[in-house]
């Protein structure tokens, strides 16, 4: 592969991180509006149970969120390690292995955020 076509794979992978991590920077704070915009609605007071397994479902997730955000750092500086040394490349082991642990958080953290939603909905 030619040296243009390596820069352009470094930028496009670069770009997709960063959605990514927009992606999971929404996620973060939006637990919180959620919480403010449902207890407007009815009035409807929560259980003990739900609202306990609401806590610990947006915990999880905002953690988990954060945690890639800080992750989306560990990817940068693998990358930006290799093109300092005249490499273009995003294959490399390190790399590889952040990107995703980077996206099996997001994954996570969307599930316990849309459990999360469930939950204040159907209570």
């Amino acid at each position: 592969m030619s040296e243009k076509y390596k820069k352009e794979a470094v930028k496009i992978y670069l770009e997709q991180i960063k959605l990514l991590t927009a992606l999971a920077s929404a996620l973060f704070i939006t637990p919180g509006f959620a919480v403010v915009l449902l207890s407007l609605g009815d009035g409807k007071e929560l259980s003990v149970l739900s609202k306990t397994l609401a806590s610990v479902a947006v915990s999880i997730s905002s953690l988990l969120f954060l945690a890639a955000i800080f992750l989306t750092y560990l990817i940068y500086s693998s990358i930006v390690g290799r093109i300092n040394a005249g490499e273009f490349s995003i294959e490399r082991d390190l790399t590889v292995t952040f990107s995703k642990l980077h996206f099996y958080i997001i994954l996570v953290g969307s599930f316990f955020y849309l459990a999360f939603i469930i939950i204040l909905i159907f209570s």
